[in-house]
């Protein structure tokens, strides 16, 4: 059974983009893709001073609008990207 991920950290480096780190060991960068991202809990994250508010919630990335993302969902965006890095990151 795998195990749930768990964000320790989370840093805004650039509109849209966020460094994280994971309990596993894992970390890296997630350029979210808010293009398809449509009404109004995700209208806010568009703009990228909103969007670079995220923080750390239940172990979910959360803004203040109250949108959130998984720690699941943002580890395996990153993993399909190829922006994953550390020792257990190619291990699933």
């Amino acid at each position: 059974m795998r195990k749930l991920a768990k964000i320790t950290r989370v840093e805004t480096c650039g509109p849209h983009t966020l460094e994280i780190w994971f309990e596993d060991g894992s970390h890296g960068v997630w350029q979210a893709d808010m293009t398809g991202r449509r009404g109004p809990m995700a209208q806010p994250l568009h703009d990228a001073n909103f969007f670079a508010r995220a923080s750390i919630e239940d172990n979910a990335l959360v803004w203040p609008n109250g949108w959130d993302a998984s720690a699941d969902f943002v580890q395996e965006e990153m993993r399909r990207a190829g922006t994953l890095k550390g020792k257990l990151a190619a291990a699933e």
